[in-house]
């Protein structure tokens, strides 16, 4: 199996593998890419998200959580990442403070976790 994958960064949501691509059976994964003070919306759903900053700064918050100043990198080249685990049937949002790119990966989960800002150092 050819596990190469090629896409086109583009404005907005990008799925790049979706569940059952290149045999993954649970998990997606895909590209988010807002300019300065763009918002994308996620509605509460079955599926747990990490978010991995790869260049930028954002904020993410939903009912009950906000995590402000998540990222401090320019790029993948500059350092540790910050990323946000958002649980299953957790609605949230994203605010770019600047350009921001980031890696979004999701699974089913049947658990109740809070978010969590997971920091460079952590």
């Amino acid at each position: 199996m050819n596990y190469l994958k090629s896409w086109s960064a583009a404005p907005g949501w990008t799925e790049v593998i979706g569940r059952g691509g290149l045999g993954l059976k649970r998990t997606e994964f895909g590209l988010l890419v807002l300019g300065p003070g763009e918002t994308h919306a996620v509605g509460a759903g079955p599926v747990e998200t990490v978010l991995v900053v790869l260049g930028g700064v954002c904020s993410v918050s939903g009912p009950g959580f906000a995590f402000e100043g998540v990222g401090s990198r320019q790029d993948v080249f500059s350092g540790k990442p910050h990323a946000v685990y958002v649980p299953a049937r957790q609605a949230y949002a994203i605010r770019a403070h600047s350009a921001l790119e980031l890696a979004w990966t999701r699974a089913p989960s049947p658990r109740a976790r809070a978010p969590v800002h997971i920091r460079p150092d952590d």
